[in-house]
């Protein structure tokens, strides 16, 4: 075969090769939606997009353990709203059977009232979340109020916080405090489970005087709760804050790494068809020189 026959055939046949690679690499940001996939597409935006990706990913973390903290302190809210509704009907039954008009009978069964809002208080005190117990401290992983063989309700968690961070090297407590809510290193001092307690003893040993103490005692619980409930709320509204900052930042990021990596529909298709034309034309190019060489090698027109 002579020089210019070779040459000939290989121009063709490198001609095809690349409208091939071209036609399916076109095809695949067809398929994909994506003009950078591989490195060799675009070096410098495939970095890019990896750092972007990087980013992305940590955003979207950090924001899913804002929004579980936010949703656990939403818990402990309403847990703290129903607590505050429990004492405040013990507080009601307590102004109404210190009245001189009720009698032995009547008081004791109002403490057995009282001992039913005591367990309702526990169930809310109890109160689980998607980490743990939302009132237990550190010590989440079990029930923070138990009842004692004597009857009595003790504290088994703790007031550690927990952090979740929500900016670079900032963090926030993401756990609602029990021993500030329920206990007596509150804001008023109040053990409130002891409060019900002897509160349920001076009605059923129809002591007025001890039910007059127990009402003062429940008014100060009412407090210390209300207390702790506004130390949450400030903590939902940061959290809440936060979360909204994070959707817009992983909006941005995500809308950037798109632009980086998305391939034009309109352009891609009309590439795509342009390549495909290419694609067809080599390869009747190629066999027209294929055509002109005779089997042994030897041009048939020279």
């Amino acid at each position: 075969m002579r020089v210019t026959d070779n040459m000939m055939l290989s121009q063709a046949l490198t001609s095809a090769n690349n409208a091939t690679d071209r036609m399916f690499k076109l095809q695949r940001q067809a398929q994909t939606g994506l003009s950078v996939i591989d490195p060799s597409d675009d070096p410098v935006a495939f970095a890019a997009t990896i750092r972007g990706t990087g980013e992305q990913s940590q955003l979207q973390n950090r924001s899913d353990r804002v929004a579980a903290a936010q949703d656990d302190l939403n818990i402990a809210d309403g847990s703290l709203s129903s607590a505050n509704d429990i004492l405040t009907k013990a507080l009601q039954i307590a102004t109404q059977m210190a009245n001189g008009t009720n009698n032995a009978q009547d008081r004791s069964d109002a403490a057995a009232e009282i001992a039913g809002l005591s367990d309702s208080l526990m169930q809310s005190a109890n109160a689980k979340g998607s980490s743990g117990y939302v009132f237990a401290g550190t010590a989440n992983q079990k029930v923070p109020f138990v009842k004692t063989a004597a009857g009595t309700v003790s504290f088994a968690g703790n007031d550690d916080p927990t952090e979740v961070e929500i900016a670079d090297g900032v963090t926030a407590r993401s756990n609602a405090s029990g021993a500030q809510a329920f206990t007596a290193t509150g804001s008023q001092g109040q053990d409130i489970f002891g409060d019900l307690s002897a509160l349920a003893t001076a009605l059923s040993t129809n002591n007025t005087a001890a039910i007059q103490t127990g009402m003062d005692s429940i008014t100060k619980s009412i407090q210390q709760v209300s207390d702790a409930r506004s130390e949450v709320g400030t903590s939902v509204n940061r959290f809440q804050s936060v979360g909204t900052v994070l959707s817009n930042v992983i909006t941005t990021v995500t809308a950037n790494n798109a632009s980086l990596s998305n391939a034009d529909a309109v352009s891609t298709y009309s590439n795509l068809t342009q390549a495909q034309t290419a694609y067809q034309e080599s390869l009747s190019v190629t066999q027209k020189v294929l055509s002109v060489l005779s089997p042994n090698g030897v041009s048939t027109t020279g």
